[in-house]
């Protein structure tokens, strides 16, 4: 069976994947193979440019006099209130008000914000796991119900700290990493990512003003 296969770069200079990666049957990947060829420099995977933004959707008023970590705070603290507010929109994040998590680094010189968000997931065990095998892996795999979803939003300033390859947003000197997983051959899971990289963009156009 032909798969679109998503990998990282080890240490050892090897490509890798894991199920953590969006690698599934080509027959499953018709949203990626319409997608990928039109990559450019978003982090995501959307054309942000597909829906106008509405007047109820205006950008606010950049503050004047702030440094830019106050600037990069209120950036982030509005995009996960924006993606929160989808609640209104899709079953998927009915309980993002109670299951929501946020982190911070806890180092004093780094800006490092994670979001992350599960709704209506389960975990079984991954009948191919192999802790002899020496390659990364998990041993459970992600089972979706319906409006099953689950996200991740890396905020951060400077590299990459994680092992998947990624292409992040930036937006001045921060960078912004979405991984979003769920029942991708539905119209709503599109749709969904669809509208976070709409949120991601709108404050990009508000920071640039």
């Amino acid at each position: 069976m032909p798969f679109v296969f998503y990998a990282f770069c080890i240490p050892s200079g090897d490509l890798h994947t894991d199920i953590c990666t969006r690698t599934h049957p080509i027959s499953e990947a018709q949203e990626d193979l319409v997608i990928l060829p039109r990559l450019s420099r978003t982090g995501t995977t959307n054309d942000s440019t597909s829906q106008p933004q509405s007047s109820e959707e205006a950008v606010p008023a950049k503050p004047s006099g702030e440094n830019l970590q106050d600037i990069y705070t209120q950036l982030v603290e509005r995009i996960i209130a924006g993606v929160k507010a989808l609640k209104a929109e899709y079953p998927h994040f009915a309980t993002v008000d109670t299951q929501a998590k946020i982190s911070r680094s806890s180092e004093p010189d780094r800006f490092y914000v994670q979001f992350e968000y599960e709704h209506a997931v389960k975990r079984v065990p991954d009948p191919q796991y192999n802790p002899d095998s020496g390659k990364k892996q998990s041993q459970t795999l992600k089972v979706f119900e319906e409006d099953g979803l689950w996200l991740s939003m890396h905020f951060f300033k400077g590299s990459w700290r994680g092992t998947a390859i990624v292409r992040p947003t930036v937006i001045g000197d921060l960078n912004i990493v979405v991984f979003l997983d769920g029942l991708r051959t539905t119209p709503e899971f599109a749709a969904i990512n669809q509208r976070i990289d709409q949120i991601i963009q709108k404050e990009a156009v508000w920071f640039r003003q």
